[in-house]
């Protein structure tokens, strides 16, 4: 028979069984009664000790990452002295660490569960991301064969504490590094970024991208004209082969702009360049001219 502190568990299993329920008995010693053979009487003390869990899994916390941040170890950011061996949901890699990665993990809730012999405990982690608006790509067109340009000002900021990074180092100049001067016959054309550290110390960066262009000016084709002095006036622009640009200039000056108008009673036989420029150069072509003096009859009297 039991005995003990107080009374066992009053249930329908026999009574050797000794019952013991913890949300009723207490705990301490409690005594199984048995006689030998002799009649002697034997007695199996039992102490029993009510115990709670013990998993601490530490304080819920909420914390602010980069964008950019990886190999965080949430485990580290929990309050308190939370036990090691717990686990993340949802999961993250390297076990009780929870190490969170912003490229392949999402901001939101992480809970860290601890659980023991007793019982479990939960803490939570809340992540967001500092709000970061990314920089507008920068396009800039660059001739092949023009001078060097500070990619600094072509982004408009007012921040020179930034560095470089892109598909090749920029020029090695006098100049301070922030400018990133960009040297068309050395650097390549491609994404270059000014990168910054912000208020946050999160990094950002402002993209440029540098395209490298070359001269589209069309003269068009050289030709000759062969006109008589006394034909009416002609436009030179009419006889360039090819499919010259229409904002040229001719030297000597004629009229009638880009056309080029003729005269072959005021203007003389020469060569008339036609020049076209855009940003990155000029192309020319020439048209001959030659004037055939006519010459009146002879007059006849009678």
């Amino acid at each position: 028979v039991w005995s003990g502190v107080g009374p066992l568990y009053d249930s329908p299993a026999p009574d050797y069984f000794g019952l013991f329920n913890p949300q009723e008995q207490i705990a301490g010693i409690y005594n199984y009664t048995v006689y030998d053979p002799n009649g002697c009487e034997i007695v199996y003390p039992v102490d029993v000790e009510i115990i709670t869990s013990q998993a601490n899994s530490g304080g819920d916390v909420s914390i602010q990452l980069c964008q950019q941040d990886d190999n965080v170890s949430l485990f580290a950011q929990l309050t308190g002295s939370p036990d090691q061996n717990g686990v993340w949901s949802p999961t993250l890699s390297n076990g009780y660490q929870g190490v969170f990665n912003s490229s392949n993990n999402n901001e939101g809730t992480y809970t860290y569960t601890v659980s023991d012999q007793c019982g479990s405990e939960s803490s939570s982690i809340q992540i967001t991301y500092f709000d970061e608006n990314s920089p507008n790509t920068t396009f800039v067109e660059v001739c092949s064969e023009g001078v060097n340009i500070d990619l600094y000002g072509e982004i408009g900021i007012n921040n020179t504490s930034g560095v470089w990074s892109g598909v090749g180092p920029l020029y090695d100049s006098p100049a301070p590094d922030y400018f990133g001067l960009f040297n068309p016959q050395e650097q390549s054309e491609g994404l270059y970024y000014y990168n910054l550290i912000d208020q946050n110390g999160c990094e950002f960066s402002y993209p440029v991208d540098v395209s490298l262009i070359t001269s589209q000016a069309n003269a068009g084709i050289d030709g000759v004209v062969e006109i008589c002095q006394d034909d009416s006036p002609v436009n030179l622009f009419d006889f360039l082969g090819g499919n010259p640009d229409q904002n040229g200039s001719w030297n000597p000056s004629l009229n009638g702009g880009y056309l080029g108008q003729f005269n072959p009673s005021s203007n003389v036989s020469d060569n008339y360049t036609y020049n076209v420029q855009d940003e990155c150069g000029s192309d020319n072509s020439e048209v001959l001219i030659n004037i055939t003096t006519v010459n009146p009859p002879p007059i006849i009297s009678d």
